[in-house]
């Protein structure tokens, strides 16, 4: 999406004068992730409910243009498939741990994913 918006939709709606497209996302990785219907009957909408659903959208909160944030557990992964140079550690996640009364408390680290796309034009993200 970055590549695109950068190199092929931003260019574009600027060339006509029309206001250019940012993103931001939040994603999380966890143990369980439920796909339910949530709402009135005829209005309910399918959504993801679970820890690691509540984390995205936080994440996805707090993110400002263009940024795109993961938990702890994507860094955990990212090493694996190659991605782990591109995330930095941005410190507690505030407001969530992990853990209990009789096993201990953890908190919970973010990351910022700095990543790019070979080809991509940054100056537009």
């Amino acid at each position: 999406m970055k590549y695109a918006l950068a190199n092929h939709i931003n260019s574009e709606l600027e060339a006509r004068g029309i206001e250019t497209i940012s993103i931001s996302g939040g994603a999380s990785i966890g143990s369980s992730v439920y796909i339910s219907r949530i709402g009135k009957h005829s209005l309910n909408r399918r959504t993801a409910v679970a820890a690691a659903a509540n984390v995205a959208s936080k994440l996805e909160d707090i993110a400002g243009t263009n940024e795109f944030f993961v938990n702890h557990g994507m860094n955990i992964h990212s090493d694996d498939s190659g991605w782990g140079e591109y995330l930095y550690d941005q410190g507690e996640l505030d407001g969530f741990r992990w853990g209990s009364d009789s096993s201990g408390w953890e908190s919970q680290h973010y990351y910022k994913f700095k990543g790019i796309w070979t080809a991509t034009d940054s100056e537009n993200l």
